[in-house]
């Protein structure tokens, strides 16, 4: 519920490019495209749509299309905070123009608006250098955010950085967890700045990407992620708004190597293993489709007032972003 740059800073740092797939394309393997639409079609899910003004810069969003009207609702507008995970790092998405395949970055807010079959609005938050500042870079997240006045504010990987990283003076001292969770309080009080319909991501283990992607200093120690957990899953039950996603447990089925079920859709085991890029830290073009079906749930379930308005079939997904990107501008082409 998440993008490639400053590779240089911080060795090794979580948020650095992955290789490309080949040196003649120059970009990122596109592979999660192809195998999720031959996924089965249904479920009810959700996404976000278009216009965002100037912080969805990089985020095309789509215009849907005129639907039976919807009073107003949690859908109006969405905006999206968070890391690398909703940024979209490292995702790209293959169109065919021309007859030539070309590719084009694909962050969670353009497969949100996808998914949304009404008018809606949707900004993008989000960033991959979430991880230089948490503090500061969270802030100024929200404070954009509440300038949209959104009528939902997604928040599924926002509050990873808070618990994850280096921890200066603190690292590898006692101290460590305590200063860990005292951050997490300063991400839980900005979320608080917004006392509407909120969709707050837990904190998964991470542990599989140390090596690839995350450094050993960067990774909290299991005691500490269990309370942070705690304190987040308490903190949600205390707010009638919020509904907690539940990131930690979709990581952990997404790398399971089984099949992966939300809500009525059901992930193949091979299909599945193809939601997670290469680092084993960032969602493909499939894992940004299944964070959208878990959306989906999350809304149906605390904000839907039992009406399904949603659109998460990952073949109706990804021929609903081809309709808008196939001819739009900045495509990468695979040939050049």
């Amino acid at each position: 519920m998440i993008i490639a740059v400053l590779a240089a800073i911080c060795v090794q740092a979580c948020d650095s490019p992955p290789p490309p797939a080949s040196s003649a394309t120059g970009v990122a393997s596109p592979d999660a495209a192809p195998t999720v639409a031959e996924a089965p079609a249904r479920a009810c899910g959700l996404p976000v749509g278009p216009d965002a003004g100037p912080a969805m810069a990089a985020s095309p969003g789509m215009q849907a299309p005129d639907g039976p009207g919807l009073p107003a609702t949690v859908l109006d507008r969405v905006a999206v905070v968070g890391a690398s995970a909703s940024n979209g790092y490292g995702v790209r998405m293959p169109f065919e123009r021309q007859g030539r395949r070309v590719y084009r970055p694909l962050d969670l807010a353009s497969v949100l608006s996808a998914a949304i079959p009404v008018r809606t609005h949707v900004s993008d938050h989000t960033s991959s250098l979430f991880f230089m500042s948490p503090v500061s870079t969270g802030a100024r997240q929200v404070t954009l955010a509440l300038e949209q006045e959104p009528t939902l504010l997604l928040a599924l990987d926002f509050l990873f950085w808070y618990v994850y990283g280096d921890m200066g003076r603190d690292t590898g001292t006692p101290r460590e967890a305590e200063a860990r969770l005292q951050r997490l309080e300063r991400g839980l009080l900005e979320l608080d700045r917004f006392s509407g319909p909120r969709v707050v991501g837990d904190l998964p283990d991470m542990s599989d990407a140390v090596g690839r992607m995350l450094r050993p200093a960067q990774m909290p120690s299991a005691e500490a992620l269990r309370a942070a957990n705690a304190r987040v899953s308490a903190w949600a039950a205390e707010r009638p708004d919020v509904r907690l996603f539940p990131l930690s447990t979709l990581v952990d089925q997404m790398r399971s190597g089984e099949s992966l079920r939300i809500g009525a859709y059901e992930w193949a085991p091979e299909d599945a293993q193809k939601t997670l890029q290469w680092d084993r830290l960032h969602p493909t073009v499939s894992g940004l489709i299944a964070i959208t079906q878990q959306v989906a749930v999350c809304i149906e379930d605390g904000f839907g007032h039992g009406v399904c308005v949603l659109i998460t079939a990952p073949e109706d997904v990804l021929n609903r972003l081809r309709e808008v990107h196939d001819e739009a501008p900045g495509a990468v082409d695979a040939g050049s």
